[in-house]
């Protein structure tokens, strides 16, 4: 049934999509996860406050958006739920950021990518790869939440200096990158100790 709910979504068919799903004969929280795969915003699931599996919010995203749906896929974003996820499943949140991207929020594009660089700290990645998507993230924000993230990358990079000793190499990067300070002086004395 998700083989052939995907297929139609893909093409663009997304009453074909629904229909199917009406027809399944699915209820309550299962007929809602095939609704959400669709962007559905009228099913319990999606229409619901509280947070929501990553990967859910993600299969909802992408046909919300292609249905023309901001709110759907904004409402989607933010429920997703980034306390914990898998490092093999961090790549997803690039769905998230390009989204929220997208509709023009810059709020909730600093909140993802300030979850996503947490993750990735968290799950100690390599410095180049943590690097790499930094950049990736401030090339997608403007110069003011792009500062933001910056300094709170230093932020959770001082919290654990020993931790995040290989990371300490990305700071002098941003700081060329920003005209304002990313880094105080403090801070530079307290990772120096």
């Amino acid at each position: 049934l998700r083989a052939a709910i995907d297929g139609r979504v893909r093409w663009g068919r997304f009453d074909g999509a629904r229909a199917l799903v009406l027809a399944s004969g699915r209820k309550g929280a299962a007929r809602g996860a095939l609704l959400a795969r669709i962007g559905d915003g009228d099913s319990a699931e999606t229409s619901a406050s509280g947070p929501m599996p990553l990967s859910q919010a993600v299969a909802g995203i992408v046909p919300a958006l292609a249905a023309g749906d901001q709110e759907l896929a904004r409402t989607l974003a933010r429920r997703a739920d980034l306390g914990t996820v898998a490092k093999e499943d961090t790549g997803s949140i690039g769905v998230l950021f390009n989204a929220a991207r997208f509709i023009g929020d810059k709020e909730l594009a600093l909140r993802v990518g300030r979850d996503w660089v947490r993750l990735e700290l968290g799950h100690s990645t390599y410095p180049y790869q943590l690097e790499q998507l930094v950049e990736s993230l401030l090339s997608g924000l403007d110069g003011e939440t792009g500062l933001a993230l910056a300094r709170y990358l230093v932020g959770r990079v001082l919290e654990d200096p020993e931790k995040n000793a290989q990371t300490v190499t990305i700071l002098p990067k941003l700081a060329r990158r920003f005209e304002e300070s990313v880094v105080d002086a403090e801070q530079v004395r307290t990772l120096l100790d």
